[in-house]
C-alpha cells in the first residue's frame, strides 16, 4: 500500500506561488489527456493559443475559452494562485476550515472566503482530480 506524500506549505509555496504556475498546471492536467477542446462545446477544431491573453478560440460556437471555463475557477475574480492555497488548506485541515479562517489565510473579504468554499465543496461532490501530496483540483 502506497503512503500519501503530503506538501508542505513551503513546497506548495515554491510550486504554485504565480498565477502563470497555476494556470500552467491546471493545463497540463485538463490538456493532457484528450488534448484541448473548447469549454463551451467541446469542440477540438479551435485556434490556437493567445500568448497574451491565455484565451483559445473556437471555429465551430465562435466563443473564446480557456482552461478556467466550466470550472470552479470560471468568471472569478480571484487570482487562481489563491483558489489553489484555499484548496490545499481545505484538503489539508483535519475538521475543515471556517470562511473567517480563509479570510485571514488569503486576505480575502469572509463573504468571498465563503464564496470559495461553497464552490469548492459543491465540485468536490461533483469530481475531483488528485496532485501530487493527495491534494486535488476539482474540475
Amino acid at each position: 500500500m502506497k503512503k500519501k506524500f503530503v506538501l508542505s506549505s513551503f513546497e506548495f509555496q515554491k510550486y504554485f506561488n504565480t498565477d502563470f504556475k497555476c494556470l500552467n498546471f491546471l493545463e497540463k492536467i485538463y490538456y493532457e489527456k484528450d488534448g484541448v477542446k473548447c469549454g463551451h462545446c467541446s469542440s477540438k477544431n479551435i485556434s490556437k493559443k493567445n500568448k497574451k491573453t491565455g484565451f483559445y478560440f473556437c471555429k465551430n460556437c465562435n466563443k473564446r475559452f480557456n482552461v478556467r471555463t466550466n470550472t470552479i475557477f470560471y468568471r472569478s475574480k480571484i487570482k487562481l494562485s489563491k483558489w489553489f492555497y484555499a484548496i490545499y488548506l481545505l484538503q489539508t485541515s483535519r475538521g475543515g476550515i471556517s470562511s473567517l479562517q480563509l479570510s485571514k489565510q488569503i486576505r480575502l473579504r469572509q463573504a468571498t472566503a465563503w464564496f470559495m468554499l461553497h464552490r469548492i465543496k459543491k465540485a468536490g461532490k461533483e469530481k475531483m482530480i488528485k496532485w501530487r501530496g493527495g491534494v486535488s483540483i476539482f474540475k
